[in-house]
């Protein structure tokens, strides 16, 4: 009996003309969409991986130098771009792809899209994810309100409760049939998708992207399910299709432009970073007066050399075997990391903080859950780009402790050392490496979560309504 319920709401969905319209608004925002995407996604890559092989030529073509002044040189580490950024920008515009890698400083990463855009993206980047995330279930509204509702406004529903068939079974092929006809506008645009995301980024990149796309495929296909069920509920809960209709765009309304702003809103009242000015003075308070603010740059100093006559057995700096200025800037750079894993630290559990509260607001919206799903496999969130600000730091300090030990070992009792360019071929070109899929799954635990709940609790809504309408 399912089968034929939903073979019957089938044929009247392909009479009806909201199908044909609202897939081919869907189709034509689509192929916009991707072509959006290939073009950021190639741009974008083309030019990280030209100047990052730039930047490191001209490290590489710098000349006889002092080592020390070399570090201060130093070259950009780009952050790549996953081949799911054609499907999902994400966060992008707002969170870099560069950094400067030289001595003494952690610097952030910039070249952010959203500083040269102005305000126009503001306005929100018209993307594959977007025509899923919020498009799609804006359709399956307009196509599943009347779902359940027309049958009391047709008269056909006395009918229905006087067949054998149980409502439990009406509802399941109403909702398969809606299903069908969401799979129907969906899996022509995930092939197209999946086809160009391989031809554009390669399948080397692709494959390695791989375990992430299926598993974003599969909460899409959750998430759909959520909003047809939901359309199902609402429509048999109410008398009119009318009313019906309302409810739904409200809900989508509220998940999709109140519930973010609350969430944002409500993350930083509480958890409030630091303006630039206060993280920037911060870090200068400590390195100047110390972490612990009572030991002072010419204290650490007096301390670190008296460590090192006893260390070295001998008197004097001057009898030292080592060269000073080589230890010394090793002890300030190891100084200096004390000094960023506190401040850049806080920084990172800071926004950590303000993620998860909004996370956990965004139970309140499948559709912000699933957004944040996205945008995490899609290697567009905060959490890649900690990541990758992470791995830049280390290649950094690599950088800083190669020339400084070069210093300190091979420069004694020279005046004006220097080394050639072949020197600088010992520190390689930045590269950065995938964090593995456990990685990407982690911060994404409140979303699933929330995704499978809304699943359970629909079903729950169902199963309470069938009982209730067959009661009648």
């Amino acid at each position: 009996m399912i089968t034929t319920i939903t073979a019957k709401e089938w044929m009247e969905y392909k009479q009806d003309h909201r199908l044909k319209w609202i897939a081919l608004i869907i189709y034509g925002l689509f192929a916009m969409a991707l072509a959006t995407g290939v073009k950021y996604y190639s741009t974008a890559t083309a030019a990280n991986t030209q100047a990052q092989q730039d930047s490191y030529a001209q490290w590489l073509q710098q000349g006889k130098k002092n080592p020390h002044s070399a570090a201060h040189y130093g070259f950009y580490a780009f952050k790549p771009l996953s081949p799911l950024a054609i499907l999902d920008k994400g966060m992008e515009s707002y969170l870099g792809r560069a950094v400067w890698l030289e001595a003494h400083n952690q610097n952030e990463v910039k070249e952010r899209e959203a500083t040269d855009a102005g305000s126009i993206v503001r306005f929100g980047n018209m993307s594959v994810a977007f025509i899923f995330i919020f498009l799609l279930p804006l359709g399956i509204l307009l196509l599943g309100f009347d779902l359940f509702s027309k049958e009391r406004e047709q008269g056909t529903l006395p009918l229905l409760l006087s067949s054998e068939t149980g409502m439990a079974a009406i509802f399941r092929g109403k909702a398969l049939a809606l299903y069908k006809v969401v799979m129907l506008i969906f899996l022509p645009m995930l092939l197209v998708a999946t086809v160009t995301c391989i031809i554009t980024a390669g399948s080397t990149a692709w494959l390695q992207a791989l375990p992430q796309f299926l598993l974003l495929v599969l909460f899409l296909l959750l998430y759909f399910g959520i909003w047809v069920l939901l359309s199902l509920y609402i429509s048999s809960f109410v008398r009119t299709s009318s009313v019906s209709l309302v409810g739904l765009l409200a809900f989508w309304v509220l998940g999709v432009f109140i519930i973010p702003r609350m969430g944002g809103l409500l993350a930083k009242a509480l958890h409030a970073s630091p303006s630039a000015f206060a993280f920037s003075n911060n870090v200068r308070l400590d390195n100047e007066l110390g972490i612990d603010r009572k030991t002072p740059a010419t204290q650490r100093q007096k301390l670190f050399e008296d460590s090192l006559l006893k260390k070295y057995g001998v008197d004097s700096i001057a009898a030292l075997p080592l060269n000073i200025r080589g230890l010394n800037l090793e002890r300030g750079e190891e100084y200096g990391y004390l000094i960023f894993e506190k401040n850049y630290g806080g920084l990172e559990r800071t926004y950590h903080s303000q993620d998860q509260t909004f996370n956990w607001l965004n139970i309140l919206s499948p559709t912000q859950s699933l957004r944040a799903i996205s945008a995490g496999f899609s290697g567009t969130d905060i959490n890649k780009q900690v990541h990758f600000a992470a791995l830049a730091e280390d290649h950094r300090r690599m950088i800083a402790s190669t020339m400084n030990e070069d210093i300190a070992t091979n420069s004694v009792g020279i005046e004006n050392y220097m080394v050639d360019e072949q020197f600088w071929a010992k520190i390689p070109n930045f590269k950065y490496t995938e964090p593995p899929l456990k990685q990407w799954l982690l911060p994404q635990l409140v979303p699933v979560f929330s995704i499978f709940l809304w699943l359970g609790f629909l079903l729950f809504l169902l199963k309470k309504r069938a009982a209730a309408i067959t009661a009648l």
